[in-house]
């Protein structure tokens, strides 16, 4: 879930795509969130414009009792159509 200040500066695919490439990692959730919000910062914010929004985002891993590294293997599959998030 996230404000207006990351999507007013990224798609949705974009954003999806973003967490999912870094949780194939196993990089902590909180980690995620930190990183996203850094590549949606404007380098310059006295200019105004895009990035310089105020910014929320929270990452929520439904992991129905697994362990989160099961999530981070789905995220890892290979982009042949083995990975379970081929259909999206």
């Amino acid at each position: 879930m996230a404000c207006d200040g990351i999507w007013d500066v990224m798609t949705n695919e974009e954003v999806v795509e973003f967490v999912r490439m870094r949780l194939g990692t196993g990089m902590d959730p909180e980690d995620i969130c930190e990183d996203l919000m850094t590549r949606c910062l404007a380098p310059d914010c006295q200019m105004g414009g895009l990035g310089c929004d105020n910014m929320t985002v929270v990452l929520i891993c439904f992991l129905h009792g697994k362990p989160y590294e099961e999530l981070v293997s789905k995220c890892n599959a290979t982009g042949n159509g083995d990975s379970p998030f081929a259909k999206y």
